[in-house]
């Protein structure tokens, strides 16, 4: 039950992810805040619980990776509806995508990076910054004017885009030359249709192992998933 609790977390900012756009425009922007921040909890609760309740598995770790992805997709397509500068981000983050999948096509590591999460916190954080200026003119309160009245300046706005523009080129640098694990089996992209043929059964019985995830977490992808 733990585990599927965990997985469901992680699918749930799947969902939340695909659905952010319609929810951007459709809801308020104050209730879209509090969709965004709860989204972005679920990042760092499931991860948290995972190694808490040690019950990390592949799966979790690839649905993981494809929820922050996701994830970070569609925040930057909604800011770029209010900043479209945010596009440099949105390009950046693509080239990363696929940055990551050359990795994994090549037999190497495809783990996740600490750069990597940090960089989603500071795309998480600053997003919330910039849709929290958009509700400025909704605060009433003494102290949470003199906030605003501090974060309402285009320089504040620009200084939060660059940053989240440099996490993801530290990143790119990061996938770029740190060492990478490679695979011990010699394959071609052409052979990873045989090889989840191959190993289908033994796929299936390891992916959702959480002794076998721990015992393999320094392993390049393709080994972890094909029978010794």
């Amino acid at each position: 039950m733990k585990k599927i609790f965990v997985n469901l977390l992680t699918f749930s900012r799947i969902i939340c992810s695909l659905l952010m756009p319609i929810f951007y425009k459709f809801l308020s922007a104050d209730i879209f805040l509090v969709i965004l921040i709860l989204v972005l909890l679920t990042d760092a609760f499931d991860g948290f619980l995972a190694r808490l309740w040690h019950v990390a598995t592949i799966f979790g770790s690839l649905l993981d990776k494809l929820s922050d992805k996701l994830l970070s997709i569609s925040i930057f397509i909604i800011l770029i509806m209010k900043y479209p500068f945010v596009i440099a981000s949105l390009i950046l983050e693509l080239l990363i995508i696929i940055i990551n999948f050359k990795n994994v096509l090549s037999g190497s590591l495809g783990k996740s990076s600490k750069i990597g999460k940090i960089k989603s916190w500071i795309i998480g954080v600053g997003t919330i910054l910039l849709l929290g200026i958009q509700l400025s003119s909704n605060i009433n309160t003494k102290i949470a004017s003199n906030i605003v009245s501090i974060l309402n300046k285009n320089y504040i706005i620009n200084i939060i885009i660059i940053i989240m523009i440099l996490s993801e080129i530290v990143v790119i640098i990061n996938y770029i030359f740190k060492p990478k694990i490679k695979s011990k089996i010699n394959y071609e992209v052409k052979d990873i249709k045989k090889l989840y043929k191959d190993n289908k059964d033994y796929i299936k019985k390891i992916i959702f192992d959480e002794s076998y995830f721990m015992k393999t977490k320094n392993m390049a992808l393709i080994d972890k998933l094909t029978k010794k």
